[in-house]
């Protein structure tokens, strides 16, 4: 049981919804740095446990399992720390064989937009111990009511399905949320997943291997035509990723100081992509960067990978809706801007 002061270990590099729960039950967010492939390892975790450590949240970012997983699990079980999974972007995603999210005492899934199965909102929580089960489902999540859920899906579509109409009043909402510092740390709604989220999720079920391969071979298709490029990094390059999403880091020996912001060439970068008609995503501002995420919370190392990294990185598209004529012309855009770099250079 996690309760007040009481040390909880998460990725620093993550979305802020994972600092949530441990922000409500008053305890102490521990973060933890990520190695090259923007995961946590065994070593990042125990430089930063301590006595008063009593679980830890493993998050696998991007669709890939973090490196040395079964190690990581099986330290924590000796030192009596609780094991929860994060495979929010892990779903249809293996480490030598084995499910991701079946390793912890819990694991959790999301289907929530952009992941592999999506509905309007929902998740899924499971676990093979039969008194963890119990103690969740005393938890008495209410149902949304009728007008909750009819504002959450015509939102959904306004978003997504007529994103391109759409997309410059959601960007400027979330702008003016910074801007004034609301929601700095997320509100997440806890309720029960509707009875047709449920239902729009299992018709998505039986699609699931399709959906993962098309992920795989459009980032495989990128990974052919990028890796060659010295600007671009591709360090998340893994047999067994499922690329949830791509991320690639943008490289530049002359941009420096960006470790409390994006750096100029991701922004010029992202620019090119937008005139050229493709979407691409900010990566993960890393949690102790964040305003309201620091209160109580923090580190407990002086160099930080996360913090010399994230600025320079960004996602590109490869939504298994995507096909490989979509990929080539992601790829050229991609190469145009590294040329005029290369041509800027001379």
């Amino acid at each position: 049981k996690v309760g007040k002061d009481d040390e909880v270990i998460i990725p620093d590099f993550t979305c802020s919804g994972v600092l949530e729960p441990v922000v409500r039950l008053e305890a102490r967010a521990i973060y933890a740095d990520c190695g090259r492939d923007l995961n946590m390892n065994i070593q990042t975790v125990k430089n930063v446990v301590t006595d008063r450590t009593r679980a830890i949240i493993i998050c696998h970012t991007s669709g890939k399992s973090v490196d040395g997983l079964e190690e990581l699990v099986g330290f924590c079980r000796e030192n009596g720390i609780a094991v929860i999974e994060d495979a929010a972007q892990a779903l249809g995603a293996s480490y030598n064989g084995k499910p991701l999210g079946t390793f912890g005492d819990f694991g959790i899934f999301s289907f929530g937009l952009g992941k592999n199965i999506m509905s309007s909102s929902g998740g899924l929580l499971v676990t093979d111990d039969n008194a963890l089960y119990k103690a969740a489902i005393c938890v008495g999540l209410r149902h949304e009511s009728a007008f909750e859920k009819t504002a959450m899906v015509w939102t959904a579509l306004a978003e997504y399905r007529f994103r391109k109409y759409t997309l410059p009043f959601f960007l400027g909402m979330r702008y003016l949320k910074r801007l004034l510092k609301l929601n700095a740390v997320a509100s997440y709604r806890v309720r029960k997943m509707s009875n047709i989220d449920a239902k729009i999720c299992k018709t998505q079920l039986s699609k699931l291997e399709r959906i993962v391969a098309q992920r795989k071979a459009n980032a495989a298709y990128l990974i052919g035509e990028l890796k060659q490029l010295s600007q671009i990094s591709l360090d998340q390059q893994d047999k067994d990723n499922i690329y949830t999403k791509f991320v690639v880091s943008l490289d530049n020996k002359h941009d420096t100081g960006c470790r409390t912001s994006r750096s100029a060439l991701i922004e010029r970068f992202n620019e090119h992509m937008i005139k050229n008609g493709i979407e691409t995503e900010w990566s993960y501002v890393p949690l102790h960067l964040q305003d309201g995420s620091t209160n109580g919370n923090g580190m407990r190392q002086d160099s930080y990978y996360t913090t010399d990294t994230w600025c320079s990185l960004i996602a590109l598209p490869v939504n298994p809706w995507l096909n490989k004529k979509d990929m080539e012309y992601v790829s050229k855009a991609v190469k145009s801007f590294v040329s005029g770099l290369d041509d800027a250079e001379k």
